[in-house]
C-alpha cells in the first residue's frame, strides 16, 4: 500500500475535524 505524504495529511485532517 503506498501512502503519499499528501494522503496522510488528509487523513490527519479527517481524523481531528471527525474527533472534534
Amino acid at each position: 500500500m503506498y501512502i503519499t505524504t499528501r494522503q496522510i495529511s488528509v487523513t490527519m485532517c479527517r481524523v481531528l475535524f471527525f474527533s472534534n
